[in-house]
């Protein structure tokens, strides 16, 4: 069944309307992308830095990359009603700060 009494509007109409959005709500697009970047280019060298950096065998290292992955997508879904909880500028602000933590941890570690 459809709903025809959405209004019908076009490509340029509706980018027209997106470009009146919120500064915030570019923010918040900005970020996101920013941070599906770094997951995305993170996931593709884990295994490799697993790897050859701390020695694991390729399986185990895919292993955890993997177990990487879905505690990831898990974590997202948890994550989204905290934010609407919290407010979406406290969990950047947390977000960024926990990346750089682990971003650090992670440079210290012994190979």
């Amino acid at each position: 069944m459809t709903d025809d009494t959405a209004p019908k509007t076009t490509l340029r109409e509706d980018l027209a309307e997106l470009m009146k959005a919120p500064r915030e709500l570019w923010i918040v697009y900005a970020a996101t992308f920013f941070e599906y970047l770094g997951i995305y280019s993170f996931l593709s060298t884990l295994k490799f830095w697993l790897s050859t950096d701390h020695g694991m065998s390729d399986a185990n290292a895919g292993w955890w990359a993997s177990t990487f992955s879905s505690l990831l997508t898990a974590f997202v879904f948890v994550v989204g009603p905290l934010t609407d909880s919290v407010g979406v500028r406290t969990m950047l602000v947390g977000s960024f700060a926990l990346a750089a933590i682990t971003r650090l941890g992670m440079s210290l570690a012994v190979g």
